[in-house]
Order: C-alpha cells, then structure tokens, then sequence
C-alpha cells in the first residue's frame, strides 16, 4: 500500500507539476523557477507552524477500538487495536501517511486476539509483565509518553480510575503524550481520549479525527 499524501504535499506536487509543464514555455525557465521553489517553500514551511501539535484518529470496528496518534514532529503511536486484523490496522496507518508506528502501546499484560508482532511498529510497550509501569516516562525525541493508571468511562460519562496491582490479569493502564506543551490521554483499551477540550469517544465503525 501507498502512504497517503496530506495536503501540503499535494499542493507542492502541483506545483511542482506545473514547473514541469511549462518549462517549454520560451523564458519560463528564468523567472518561473524562483516563483516555483519560493511556492514550494511556503507551503512546506506553513506545514510546521499551522498544523495541529497532534493529530488523533479513534478507531472502532465492532466494539473493538484503537487510537492512531500522530504528531507534528513526525511521531506516531498506536494504542491498543489486537483485536481489530492487523491488516486492518496497517491500511489505517498508511491512511494517515505512515507506514510503521514508532511504538505499540499496549494496556493490560495479556491483550488481545492477535499477536503483538503481527503489527508493524519499533517497540511495544506492554505494562506490569512487561516491563512498564504506572509513573513511567517514556521519551521520543519531545514528545514524552507517560504511563498512568487505567481510565475507564461509563456510559453515563463519568471518569474512574482502576489504581493499584493485584497480579489477577484485570489490572490495566492508560496513557498521555504531551508534545509542545499539548497533552491527550488515551482512556482504556482506546475506547475514548481526553484532551483540555473535553472527553472524546469513539464511534460504531467508524473512525473519528481530532486535531490537539
């Protein structure tokens, strides 16, 4: 599969297309060129300075959910997802233009349908057994991850957290990234975001965005 373009990259291909086209154009070469790469230059630059800190996509398939984040230094992560097909989850990264997730992130010690190698990320950060636990900084470049007790959201919206280690295999975490001065939790499993402007939930099959 192809990674898809975001728009500022269409728009530099355009441009860049349009150079091309014209080059035959007789004294085009002189000053359409400098107008071009200045065109480029703009639009790549205002991909850094107006884009969203992180970029969040909620996944859902039947119930099953997990959260593609994404940030604007180039970091992405997934959270959660082995019960949705890793294939499935592969066409959604490559959806919001990546091909791998820099780290897995998992929320309880035995998770889900499908093996954890069977999703194309760098690390896997799996908590209690495997090595991660609530307290923990994880660092990527800026962007930090923090490992925190599992949260958990009632149907009536009501936020409770599952504190504390029994070694029964019910115990869970949650996590928040912070980039930029930006933060977003990703609640249990996936099945909802916290960010300063409010809770999110995901959706029955469908896929939500959200820009931090």
């Amino acid at each position: 599969p192809v990674c898809a373009w975001n728009t500022g990259s269409v728009i530099m291909y355009y441009i860049g297309l349009f150079w091309v086209l014209n080059l035959p154009v007789k004294g085009f070469f002189r000053w359409g060129t400098g107008l071009c790469l200045t065109a480029i230059v703009l639009v790549w630059g205002s991909q850094f300075f107006f884009s969203p800190e992180m970029k969040i996509y909620l996944l859902n398939e039947w119930h099953k959910p997990a959260v593609i984040l994404s940030t604007r230094d180039g970091r992405v992560f997934l959270f959660g997802g082995k019960d949705i097909p890793p294939e499935k989850i592969s066409r959604a990264l490559h959806k919001t233009g990546f091909t791998q997730a820099d780290a897995h992130f998992l929320f309880t010690e035995k998770e889900g349908k499908y093996s954890s190698a069977l999703y194309d990320a760098k690390q896997i950060i799996s908590p209690f057994g495997g090595g991660y636990w609530p307290g923990e900084e994880i660092s990527f470049g800026k962007t930090k991850v923090k490992i925190v007790w599992g949260e958990h959201l009632t149907k009536s919206g009501r936020l409770w957290t599952n504190k504390g280690y029994s070694g029964n295999g019910k115990d869970d975490v949650s996590y928040c990234v912070s980039s930029a001065g930006k933060e977003v939790c990703v609640g249990f499993k996936g099945f909802f975001i916290k960010t300063e402007n409010g809770v999110f939930s995901g959706k029955l099959n469908q896929t939500i965005f959200i820009e931090n």
